[in-house]
């Protein structure tokens, strides 16, 4: 609860560019073993376009893992199945960065080995793409991968970085001033209230006249 009111002012951002070529790419990571229930282990992964955080996921995943390898192979399985949905449409080879050299070889060694036979046939998939061209795994430090923050608690300093990195970043006065602002301008008019507004009157505004038209307003519903 201390770290949900702590961040409850982080908002992920998104800023106009000029770049007109797609630049698509993930980051995947998992943990290993960490639920003391069943053994099971985290995947994560985190797609940025253009520099810009446009899709993530952290979930327990369906199988019990024999290795870390093992874990972060299924994990990077799960980010190329979202891969190939973002790129429905397109064929630009991406990059996706893993921090585990041992899954990086695997996924590129089309041959199967006593250690790694046993793995469901249904996460090589990732060894399709790879031949297809669809992508590339490529290494990258374990304190540059974004997705290490959806799989494990960090250290402060840790998990503030990753999170800036993805692009999460707390709202800063100006915002929350000029939205005031817009909402007086639709106070005032007959443009309805969605439920942004309605959550940023919540916790931003301290005007009662504001806060008072608002609930007017909301007589005839807020929109979703």
């Amino acid at each position: 609860m201390k770290y949900v009111n702590t961040t409850r002012d982080f908002c992920l951002t998104f800023q106009k560019g000029k770049e007109t070529k797609i630049n698509l790419i993930g980051f995947t990571d998992s943990d290993y073993a960490t639920s003391l229930d069943d053994r099971k282990s985290n995947s994560a992964y985190v797609f940025k376009y253009n520099n810009f955080t446009i899709s993530w996921n952290s979930a327990k995943q369906k199988t019990v893992s024999l290795s870390s390898t093992e874990a972060e192979y299924i994990a990077l399985t799960s980010a190329v199945k979202e891969e190939v949905w973002l790129l429905v449409t397109k064929s630009e080879k991406i990059n996706i960065y893993c921090d585990n050299n041992s899954t990086i070889c695997l996924a590129n060694n089309p041959e199967f080995h006593t250690r790694t036979k046993h793995i469901d046939i249904r996460y090589h998939y990732i060894r399709e793409a790879i031949v297809n061209n669809s992508i590339s795994v490529v290494h990258v430090p374990t304190e540059e991968n974004i997705a290490d923050v959806l799989t494990k608690g960090l250290d402060k300093f840790k998990h503030y970085k990753l999170i800036e990195m993805m692009g999460l970043k707390k709202i800063g006065k100006s915002f929350v001033s000029e939205h005031t602002v817009n909402l007086v301008s639709k106070c005032n008019s007959d443009t309805s209230i969605n439920q942004f507004d309605y959550t940023h009157i919540n916790r931003y505004t301290e005007n009662k006249l504001i806060c008072q038209k608002v609930i007017c307003k909301l007589g005839d519903g807020v929109e979703s």
